[in-house]
Protein backbone atom coordinates (compact mmCIF):
# COMPACT_ATOMS: atom_id res chain seq x y z
CA UNK A 1 0.00 0.00 0.00
CA UNK A 2 3.38 2.14 0.60
CA UNK A 3 4.39 1.49 -2.73
CA UNK A 4 1.08 2.32 -4.55
CA UNK A 5 0.64 5.97 -2.45
CA UNK A 6 4.36 6.66 -3.46
CA UNK A 7 3.63 5.48 -7.15
CA UNK A 8 0.13 7.75 -7.06
CA UNK A 9 2.18 10.99 -5.24
CA UNK A 10 4.74 10.63 -8.49
CA UNK A 11 1.83 10.56 -10.99
CA UNK A 12 0.52 13.38 -9.48
CA UNK A 13 4.05 15.40 -9.57
CA UNK A 14 3.92 14.22 -13.07
CA UNK A 15 1.32 15.64 -14.23
CA UNK A 16 1.26 19.12 -11.63
CA UNK A 17 4.61 19.13 -13.62
CA UNK A 18 2.88 19.04 -16.98
CA UNK A 19 0.24 21.36 -16.20
CA UNK A 20 3.02 24.27 -14.98
CA UNK A 21 4.48 23.67 -18.01
CA UNK A 22 1.34 23.84 -20.22
CA UNK A 23 0.59 27.17 -18.19
CA UNK A 24 3.34 28.53 -19.04
CA UNK A 25 3.26 28.20 -22.87
CA UNK A 26 0.07 29.57 -22.63
CA UNK A 27 1.62 32.83 -20.58
CA UNK A 28 4.04 32.94 -23.84
CA UNK A 29 1.71 32.91 -26.52
CA UNK A 30 0.69 36.41 -26.78
CA UNK A 31 4.35 37.68 -26.55
CA UNK A 32 5.14 34.75 -29.22
CA UNK A 33 2.24 36.07 -31.93
CA UNK A 34 3.66 39.65 -31.17
CA UNK A 35 7.05 38.43 -31.74
CA UNK A 36 5.85 36.73 -35.07
CA UNK A 37 2.59 39.07 -36.10
CA UNK A 38 5.18 41.10 -38.90
CA UNK A 39 6.05 37.93 -40.80
CA UNK A 40 2.72 36.76 -40.67
CA UNK A 41 1.17 39.99 -42.11
CA UNK A 42 4.00 39.89 -44.72
CA UNK A 43 3.19 36.01 -45.17
CA UNK A 44 -0.23 37.35 -45.61
CA UNK A 45 0.46 39.38 -48.06
CA UNK A 46 2.32 37.58 -50.36
CA UNK A 47 -1.02 34.58 -50.15
CA UNK A 48 -3.45 38.00 -51.37
CA UNK A 49 -0.96 38.93 -54.14
CA UNK A 50 -0.34 35.53 -55.10
CA UNK A 51 -4.47 34.63 -55.37
CA UNK A 52 -4.45 38.27 -57.38
CA UNK A 53 -1.98 37.13 -59.74
CA UNK A 54 -4.01 33.88 -60.43
CA UNK A 55 -6.67 34.83 -60.48
CA UNK A 56 -5.89 37.73 -63.31
CA UNK A 57 -3.52 35.38 -64.62
CA UNK A 58 -6.00 33.04 -65.44
CA UNK A 59 -8.57 35.46 -66.66
CA UNK A 60 -5.93 36.45 -68.76
CA UNK A 61 -5.03 32.64 -70.34
CA UNK A 62 -9.04 31.64 -70.98
CA UNK A 63 -8.94 34.96 -73.09
CA UNK A 64 -6.00 34.57 -74.80
CA UNK A 65 -7.17 30.82 -75.55
CA UNK A 66 -10.28 32.42 -76.74
CA UNK A 67 -8.38 34.57 -79.45
CA UNK A 68 -6.49 31.68 -80.26
CA UNK A 69 -9.20 29.26 -80.93
CA UNK A 70 -10.78 32.04 -82.72
CA UNK A 71 -7.86 32.62 -85.30
CA UNK A 72 -7.74 28.91 -85.90
CA UNK A 73 -11.42 28.33 -86.70
CA UNK A 74 -11.27 31.66 -89.23
CA UNK A 75 -7.89 29.94 -90.48
CA UNK A 76 -9.67 26.73 -91.43
CA UNK A 77 -7.09 24.75 -89.45
CA UNK A 78 -8.02 21.23 -88.42
CA UNK A 79 -10.06 20.37 -85.25
CA UNK A 80 -7.19 18.03 -84.30
CA UNK A 81 -4.67 20.58 -84.78
CA UNK A 82 -6.53 23.52 -82.90
CA UNK A 83 -7.46 21.10 -79.98
CA UNK A 84 -3.71 20.54 -79.65
CA UNK A 85 -2.78 23.84 -80.13
CA UNK A 86 -5.28 24.75 -77.49
CA UNK A 87 -4.26 22.36 -74.62
CA UNK A 88 -0.30 23.08 -75.33
CA UNK A 89 -1.25 26.54 -74.99
CA UNK A 90 -3.16 25.95 -71.85
CA UNK A 91 -0.43 23.66 -70.40
CA UNK A 92 2.69 26.35 -70.94
CA UNK A 93 0.60 29.48 -70.14
CA UNK A 94 -0.47 27.90 -66.59
CA UNK A 95 3.56 26.63 -65.97
CA UNK A 96 4.61 30.35 -66.52
CA UNK A 97 1.43 31.80 -64.37
CA UNK A 98 2.86 28.54 -61.72
CA UNK A 99 6.29 29.78 -62.20
CA UNK A 100 5.55 32.98 -61.33
CA UNK A 101 3.74 33.21 -58.44
CA UNK A 102 6.08 30.27 -57.38
CA UNK A 103 8.66 33.20 -57.56
CA UNK A 104 7.26 35.38 -55.37
CA UNK A 105 7.16 32.85 -52.34
CA UNK A 106 11.20 32.98 -53.30
CA UNK A 107 11.28 29.74 -54.98
CA UNK A 108 13.91 29.47 -56.88
CA UNK A 109 12.34 27.89 -60.71
CA UNK A 110 15.96 27.28 -61.49
CA UNK A 111 16.07 24.62 -59.44
CA UNK A 112 12.63 23.03 -60.56
CA UNK A 113 13.56 23.26 -64.26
Amino acid sequence: MLASAEENNLELAEGTETVKEAAQTVERLPSLIQEQLPDLIQFGLKVLFALVVFFIGRFLIQWLRKVVRKSLERSKADQGVAQFVDSLLKFVLYILLLFSIATNFGLDTATVA
